[in-house]
Formats: C-alpha cells, sequence, structure tokens
C-alpha cells in the first residue's frame, strides 16, 4: 500500500538566475518535514542552463518530479500541470527565487492539521533583493476575518507561501483559471473563498525576493487590472450581503450614489467585517503619509471603498 504524501510542492521556472534557482531549491529539500514531492515545471526549455540543473536536481533526490514544457505557457497554465499530477494532501506554493525557512512545512502541516476549517493558509514575509530596504509594509493579515477584509483592497496573501487543502480543490473542480495569466493567486482566493477560512501564520517562513523580473514589476498594468476585477467582485458580494444590490460596474461608476445610500442608515455597522476593515485596511497603514495617500486616492476604481472607509470610521 502506497503511503499517502502530505504535501505536494509546486514550483515554476523560467529565467531565474541558477544561484536563486539553487537556494531555492535548496530550501524545500531541506525543510524539517520531508514527507513531500517536489514538482518542479520548467516553462523556458530552451533555457538549457537551468534545464541541466533541473535535472541534476532530480538525479540526486527522488521527491523531485521535473515536468518540462515543450513551449512556454506562462506561469497560471505551468501550475496547473502540477496541480494535474499533484498527489499531496496539501498543495504548497513555491517561486523559484524565494527561500524558504526550514520549519515552514512543518509549522504550515501542524497548523492545517489542527484546523480543519482552514483551507488556505500562508505565512508572514521577509523582503530580500533589491528594494528590500525601501519596502514599507507586506499587506500581510492573519486571521480569517482580517484577511475577508482586506482582500476588498489589496492582497493580503503572498502566493509562495500558502498551504492550500487539495481536497476542496478536488472536490469543487477548482484549479487556476488559464483566464489569467497574471493575479493568477487573487483570483484563485476568490474561487476558494466560499468553501472555507483563510490565515496567515504570523512568523516570517518565508523570504520573498524583490527584482525586476517580477512580474509584479513587468507586467504591473496586466495585473493591475485583473486583481481589480477581482476586487470589485468581492466588493459587490460584500455590498449585497448587506443587503446593497450593487454590481461591480455600478460600485465603479456611481460612487457618489452609493455613498450617499450608505450614510443614510446603519447596515454597515452590522458587517461582519466591519471592525476588520476599519483596523487593519486604515488604521494599521504604516505611517500617517501613507494612510492620507490611501484615503486621499484619485483613483476612480478605488473611489467608493475609500469613501466607504470614511463613513465608518466617523
Amino acid at each position: 500500500m502506497v503511503k499517502a504524501l502530505y504535501v505536494s510542492v509546486i514550483m515554476s521556472v523560467y529565467k531565474e538566475p541558477k544561484e536563486w534557482l539553487c537556494r531555492s531549491i535548496d530550501s524545500i529539500l531541506n525543510q524539517t518535514l520531508s514527507d513531500f514531492e517536489f514538482i518542479i515545471i520548467c516553462d523556458n526549455p530552451a533555457g538549457d542552463d537551468n534545464l541541466a540543473l533541473l535535472r541534476d536536481y532530480e538525479r540526486k533526490n527522488e521527491r523531485i518530479k521535473l515536468i518540462v514544457n515543450e513551449e512556454n505557457i506562462g506561469l497560471t497554465k505551468s501550475l496547473n500541470k502540477g496541480l494535474a499530477v499533484a498527489k499531496g494532501k496539501y498543495i504548497a506554493r513555491m517561486d523559484a527565487d524565494d527561500i524558504s525557512m526550514p520549519t515552514r512545512f512543518e509549522k504550515q502541516y501542524q497548523y492545517m492539521e489542527s484546523h480543519p476549517q482552514v483551507i488556505v493558509l500562508g505565512t508572514a514575509i521577509k523582503f530580500i533583493g533589491s528594494g528590500a530596504w525601501k519596502k514599507g509594509t507586506d499587506n500581510i493579515r492573519y486571521t480569517d476575518e482580517e484577511v475577508r477584509a482586506q482582500m476588498l483592497l489589496d492582497n493580503c496573501i503572498a502566493h509562495p507561501t500558502v498551504f492550500i487543502r487539495k481536497s476542496v480543490l478536488d472536490e469543487h473542480g477548482i484549479s487556476y483559471d488559464e483566464k489569467y495569466r497574471h493575479s493568477q493567486d487573487v483570483r484563485l482566493w476568490e474561487q476558494l473563498m466560499p468553501y472555507g477560512e483563510f490565515g496567515n501564520l504570523k512568523e516570517k517562513l518565508l523570504k520573498y525576493r524583490l527584482s525586476d523580473q517580477q512580474i509584479t514589476k513587468t507586467k504591473s498594468s496586466s495585473q493591475s487590472n485583473l486583481a481589480e476585477g477581482v476586487k470589485l467582485r468581492l466588493q459587490s458580494i460584500w455590498l449585497q450581503g448587506l443587503g446593497y444590490n450593487y454590481t461591480t460596474d455600478e460600485i465603479k461608476e456611481k460612487a457618489f450614489a452609493i455613498i450617499d445610500v450608505i450614510r443614510k442608515d446603519n447596515r454597515i455597522f452590522k458587517s461582519k467585517c466591519y471592525s476588520a476593515f476599519v483596523q487593519n485596511a486604515y488604521l494599521n497603514y504604516p505611517c500617517e503619509h501613507k494612510k492620507k495617500k490611501l484615503l486621499g486616492s484619485g483613483d476612480y476604481r478605488q473611489f467608493t471603498m475609500m469613501n466607504l472607509l470614511r463613513v465608518m470610521i466617523k
């Protein structure tokens, strides 16, 4: 009888420098929880140096299962290829330029085992690489209520830190949405939100690299637009739960009318996310300057939520 695996680690490799890639892979192979399979998808088959390095790792460690794409297909589709063959109870994400702390898997596994209601669990992060010194906040939130509140404004789960309960993905037929070449993580959180709780461990269990090669920098406009659609849908669902039947287009385009209606009743204060939204999206912003910048945003896509904050804190 084949023993069930605890964890399936999924990582896609593109053009990361060999030094970064080695440190990332080694940080997984040296985890204190060792019962895992490590699925690595090479999405740059023409990159001979990295491909040779990955094949060498595969030969030396039986836990590594290398998938080589015939051509570059992008991160979203590559992650789905990993999900399709994963056999673990939990899916662990990892990026090829980050570094996991040795006890990351052990601590996330123990937490998930003792909190069966949690279906997605990330961790706090430490920034490394260029620009890390000036990065003000990671936006990480910790309880389910805090995460759901913050997701109305920004992503607060670092994708390469997560454990995901695979049974939930299987039961509901959920995978990465391949219409999302970028922001595939926030789209996945949106898909999973109806089925269980989210959380983040407060310990910094991953070193998150900031570099000019990241999708968040190279594809910032496309990523922002896709993430914006997710936020608007989450905002619409939240407001509908309070009895305000506004579509995403109305939230985006009729902010003044929505704010005027909300000012006239107290339903907003009955929201389960009310205190978490105010506390975490406003009061905990890292400095007064950023708080003012947040509330003074002229971006129409944020206008309704920014003004809702003004209503809620009065």
